[in-house]
């Protein structure tokens, strides 16, 4: 067995003490390194953070009436009534005709739709008060229509039908029930209209389709609808109110793409 001398163990237990007085010393620096880089990092995230919440506090970018009301998903409690002041032309929005007449160009641009040219004779612009704009109509023979167009009286009498799908199921014939309707309108049949209005995907069918029934999507039609009146819209109240409902329709593109 070998043994170590005293003057062996001295030295050994100097050179330990010596290695552990400069690791502490090492570790004292970076523990003051640590803490001062996580300060700088505090400091720069507070600054970034003040930046951000001035950012919001300009343009508030999370801001949605319908969605801090939770209604942007409810069908009769939002979008058919929003749908039906909109194509009002004695509406509270001041806006006349706009809305109506753009929907009449959107009609005009599927095959077999209103031609571009006639639209004068279904709503004057800026402001025509002889047809009416009515939601939850009730028919004894068709039943409980969503949004109903209409004019009943003098030369140029039309009709259309707005069935409005975002999360209820289709009834059971209820297109077919819809088109009866239409069918014992006094407008000419090339002034009858059944548009099917869904927040589905682009290949989505009513089960009991007929013919001619128009398919709209939100995400296509009501939206460039929209986008199409924005820039001649004045009162801020109105585009804000339009612009949020926009995004609302952007929230459906994105659930159903999901």
């Amino acid at each position: 067995m070998i043994h170590m001398s005293t003057h062996m163990r001295s030295n050994g237990y100097a050179k330990v003490r010596k290695f552990l007085s400069q690791w502490q010393g090492f570790d004292h620096r970076v523990d003051v390194a640590i803490q001062t880089r996580a300060a700088d990092l505090f400091k720069e995230w507070s600054r970034l953070d003040n930046r951000i919440r001035g950012d919001y506090r300009k343009t508030a970018p999370l801001w949605n009436i319908f969605d801090v009301l939770r209604v942007s998903h409810l069908e009769t409690k939002l979008h058919t009534p929003f749908l039906q002041e909109l194509f009002n032309s004695q509406g509270r929005h001041g806006q006349g005709t706009l809305f109506f007449r753009q929907l009449l160009r959107e009609i005009a641009r599927q095959k077999g739709g209103i031609r571009e040219g006639a639209i004068n004779s279904y709503a004057r612009f800026p402001f025509d008060n002889e047809y009416d704009s009515r939601q939850e109509v009730f028919d004894p023979i068709s039943g409980r229509m969503d949004l109903v167009i209409e004019r009943r009286q003098g030369r140029n009498k039309f009709c259309i039908i707005i069935e409005n799908k975002i999360q209820a199921v289709e009834q059971r014939h209820q297109m077919a029930r819809y088109e009866e309707y239409l069918k014992r309108h006094p407008a000419k049949k090339n002034r009858r209209f059944l548009v099917y209005l869904h927040a589905r995907g682009d290949d989505h069918r009513p089960s009991s389709i007929v013919k001619p029934v128009l398919i709209f999507r939100y995400q296509n039609h009501i939206r460039h609808l929209l986008e199409q009146c924005l820039p001649t819209i004045r009162p801020q109240a109105i585009r804000s109110t339009i612009q949020q409902y926009l995004d609302v329709i952007r929230g459906f593109e994105e659930r159903a793409s999901i």
